[in-house]
């Protein structure tokens, strides 16, 4: 375990080793120092730092070469670089070498406290989440949590993952209930497996982050649907899965990285602590300098900017960062009482917020701007008077015929999955024979098909209380089948005037699920 409050100093100026020593002596730091870079890396190497400010520019070893030594000898104390030569290629080196920030000579005793304090309120904000994990049932302190919209998941030890959604609570109704899944039950990435009723009727289906079966439902929620608001990543998971793609879902999910710019301590660690607890994987730096080496090596598309730390040139600042790097999405936080709100909103920010902000407003933020929003699925003009799908049979890689035959209205070649899958098939290069007609297919023709196809599935919608866009597959066999269907039921809740009639994000999924299954290789021979 890293001693508490241990700085090593490695600087080949006396005066700055002993200007070190007094500064932080004086302030309860235990602190060691060297003049020479290799006895500074032999205390190093044989000392447990909280942290290790290095100079830059030293004879027999530089700066760099110390901390790519310190690297591969697994020491992963924090590092703040000293120079009198700044420079963005070397710093930008030493950044992607593990450099936590670097400071500029001259400076205060001031500056250089304030520096080495945000170095401790970083370290701690990048611990909470391994002591919070910790705490928590079969969970891994290195687990990371992963998004799929505004679903989360984290693996633990057992090979399982829990899951769960960051909502925000709404003023105008309440939640009355939670639909969850049963143990046993399947769910697949991006398709709803629980709902969240509200008091006015309304309801807000969750998709799944994961692919995989259900183990267990959180219990928690049998008496208190409210939950999910109070610890929404914790204790507030909704079920927990065994996954059967976890690569693939893990590509198809990304990490939460926020960067927090500021000078002040105290507010990265309160805002950091509280963005971790919604899944946010924080780094703080206090300039835009620092900022721009941080994007370099990290993908980080949120910044919270303070604008006290900056004042009446917080704007200019921001807007240069946001120029450079217009992936970036801003939420500039105020702190101050002379609001600049104006001259910021000169630059493409995404959110001015005002202190204090409550946990509704962070979520509403952080969901909107990680969150990508669907492409609309507009429906486009049909050429024939009948667009109703009722059969899809393609060529598969294997030269083999799968057959997929649609019940009802389900899928329609202008709009929704129809649309979708068709399309994706097609630009894809498969041969592909389409049929059209609302048809009803029974085992009979199951049966007739089975006869020309290595592969048969079959859609169909099943009325029930079940969570609307939900699904449920089996596996049919029969001696009259000559080849293995699949059948998949898409839930749509009784009374639903809009049953066939699922969100973006639902159809994209749907039709991603109905593409594997087309597409599938090393079928059995019709």
């Amino acid at each position: 375990m890293i001693a508490d409050r241990r700085l090593l100093i490695v600087d080949d100026e006396p005066v700055v080793c002993e200007s070190c020593q007094r500064i932080f002596a004086g302030r309860g730091f235990q602190v060691d120092s060297s003049t020479d870079s290799s006895k500074g890396l032999q205390l190093a190497s044989d000392n447990d730092y909280s942290a290790i400010l290095l100079d830059l520019h030293m004879p027999g070893m530089t700066g760099l070469e110390f901390l790519h030594q310190l690297r591969n000898r697994s020491i992963d104390s924090p590092v703040m670089l000293i120079t009198g030569y700044p420079s963005v290629p070397t710093a930008a080196q030493s950044m992607r070498l593990g450099a936590a920030d670097y400071i500029e000579k001259p400076f205060s005793p001031d500056e250089l406290l304030l520096a080495v304090n945000r170095l401790f309120e970083e370290s701690s904000v990048e611990n909470n989440d391994e002591q919070t994990t910790a705490n928590q049932p079969n969970q891994t302190a290195s687990s990371e949590y992963r998004f799929v919209q505004n679903s989360w998941y984290i693996a633990d030890n057992a090979g399982c993952v829990s899951i769960g959604a960051l909502l925000a609570p709404r003023n105008d109704a309440v939640i009355e209930d939670i639909q969850l899944p049963q143990a046993g039950q399947a769910v697949y990435r991006g398709i709803p497996y629980a709902s969240v009723l509200w008091s006015d009727g309304k309801q807000d289906s969750i998709p799944s982050p994961v692919t995989g079966n259900i183990t267990a439902v959180n219990p928690a929620y049998i008496s208190n649907p409210a939950t999910i608001f109070e610890q929404p990543i914790q204790e507030g998971w909704l079920a927990q899965v065994r996954p059967v793609q976890i690569d693939d879902d893990h590509t198809n999910s990304i990490q939460r990285n926020v960067v927090i710019v500021s000078s002040n301590g105290g507010m990265i660690s309160e805002i950091g602590k509280r963005l971790q607890n919604f899944g946010c994987m924080i780094k703080a730096v206090s300039s835009t300098e620092a900022a721009k080496l941080v994007f370099e090596k990290h993908a980080s598309p949120l910044v919270i900017w303070d604008d006290a730390s900056f004042g009446k040139n917080g704007p200019s600042k921001l807007g240069e960062l946001l120029e450079q790097n217009q992936h970036l999405k801003a939420i500039v936080y105020n702190r101050d009482e002379h609001s600049l709100e104006i001259d910021y909103r000169h630059y493409p920010i995404f959110y001015y917020g005002i202190e204090p902000l409550d946990d509704c407003e962070w979520v509403e933020a952080l969901n909107s701007a990680f969150i990508a929003k669907p492409a609309k699925l507009a429906a486009r003009p049909s050429a024939s008077i009948q667009s109703t799908v009722s059969k899809i049979q393609i060529t598969n890689r294997d030269g083999k015929k799968i057959t997929l035959l649609s019940s009802g209205l389900l899928l329609d070649r202008n709009k929704g999955i129809g649309a979708i899958l068709l399309d994706r098939l097609l630009n894809e290069g498969f041969p592909v024979l389409v049929e059209y007609g609302e048809k009803y297919h029974c085992a009979s023709t199951f049966s007739n098909e089975a006869q020309h196809c290595a592969r048969l599935v079959h859609l169909n919608i099943e009325f029930s209380s079940s969570v609307q866009g939900s699904i449920k597959s089996k596996h049919i066999e029969h001696a009259y089948l000559n080849c293995p269907v699949e059948e998949i039921a898409i839930h749509a809740n009784v009374g639903n005037k809009n049953a066939f009639d699922f969100d973006a994000l639902t159809c994209q999924a749907l039709a991603q699920l109905l593409y594997q299954g087309l597409t599938a290789c090393k079928t059995a021979a019709a």
